[in-house]
């Protein structure tokens, strides 16, 4: 992760730490994105990242703090930024997010999604928001 894209993310991490001093955050963020692009399990990221037990940890305790979605939450200007995130848990299927999704948008007329939210139940519930779904199908 590049130094100016690491600033983007400084006013939204915690400060309130206690306790041991913290691995470097840059570290831990670049180690926990590619565990989440590559779908590697958290033990089996390469050692520059730091400690894997440190990666999950702050994974998990961004994630009920709210961070990660202070973080990646942008409501879209029409530039093809992303409307709505949403992050799971890995082994979460995407699908079931796509209900809180459609509660974060509004005014929508197109909303892009990967194929793993293609499924008769989300392209209806996306109708029902007033949207068209754009979603590739999971066979092709």
């Amino acid at each position: 992760m590049s130094k100016a894209h690491f600033e983007r993310f400084v006013p939204h991490l915690p400060t309130d730490t206690r306790g041991k001093p913290r691995v470097d955050d840059r570290r831990v963020i670049g180690g926990i994105v590619h565990v989440l692009k590559s779908g590697c399990r958290w033990k089996d990221a390469p050692e520059a990242y730091g400690p894997h037990k440190t990666l999950y940890n702050r994974f998990i305790l961004w994630a009920s703090k709210g961070i990660w979605v202070g973080i990646f939450h942008a409501l879209t200007d029409g530039h093809g930024r992303p409307v709505a995130f949403h992050l799971t848990g890995g082994q979460a299927a995407d699908c079931r997010a796509a209900e809180d999704l459609l509660k974060q948008m509004s005014g929508c007329r197109i909303v892009h999604a990967d194929k793993a939210y293609d499924t008769n139940t989300v392209r209806r519930a996306i109708q029902a928001h007033g949207a068209l779904p754009n979603i590739p199908p999971k066979s092709g």
